[in-house]
């Protein structure tokens, strides 16, 4: 049942650089990340200033789910007001298809 909490941890960083929660401006860092592509910050970077992206969806990408996590949850998740009103949604992919 990680698997809610961890995929939940990494939208809510995504959200918060897409929303400059998080920042790297001190020092000059926001344009180094950009010009060195770290982990493909630049492309991300681009992508949200221009528009390009204005919403996350997070995936939960498994074989099978935990039998406690289905998509009924997954619904439940999604009708959250917190994540309707960020654009984040959240889905359930077979790794294997």
């Amino acid at each position: 049942m990680g698997i809610i909490s961890e995929l939940m941890f990494y939208t809510n960083v995504l959200d918060d650089i897409m929303s400059h929660r998080i920042m790297y401006e001190e020092n000059g860092k926001t344009q180094n990340a950009i010009r060195h592509n770290k982990r493909g910050f630049k492309s991300l970077y681009e992508a949200y200033s221009t528009g390009l992206i204005n919403s996350i969806e997070a995936i939960f990408l498994a074989d099978e789910l935990h039998t406690l996590l289905s998509e009924e949850l997954i619904e439940f998740i999604n009708d959250s007001v917190r994540f309707k009103d960020k654009n984040i949604s959240f889905k359930y992919k077979k790794y294997h298809e």
